[in-house]
């Protein structure tokens, strides 16, 4: 009875020490990955383009680019140095 109960209590023990590894390693990388920015909508005014306010989206790429409720033809960027809408930004997943 003591054998039985000293191996239960030890594979218990390894299954919680695997769990928690695996579930810190998890939140790990998944905080390295997800870098928010702001994103700006590029908009024409006559000969000048201003860069204005709209959604956080992620520099790493997703595969989903991000833009202005889901409409593809209204891209959101990040700004450069110059206050330039300059690079494409992705989705954030969940």
């Amino acid at each position: 009875m003591k054998n039985l109960l000293k191996n239960r209590l030890g594979a218990l023990v390894v299954a919680v020490a695997l769990t928690g590894a695996f579930a810190t390693q998890a939140m790990a990388e998944r905080a390295k990955s997800a870098t928010e920015v702001q994103g700006y909508e590029r908009v024409t005014n006559g000969n000048e383009t201003e860069c204005q306010l709209r959604d956080i989206c992620q520099v790493e790429n997703t595969g989903i680019l991000c833009t202005v409720d889901f409409d593809a033809a209204r891209q959101l960027y990040k700004l450069d140095q110059f206050g330039n809408c300059t690079q494409e930004l992705y989705r954030t997943l969940p």
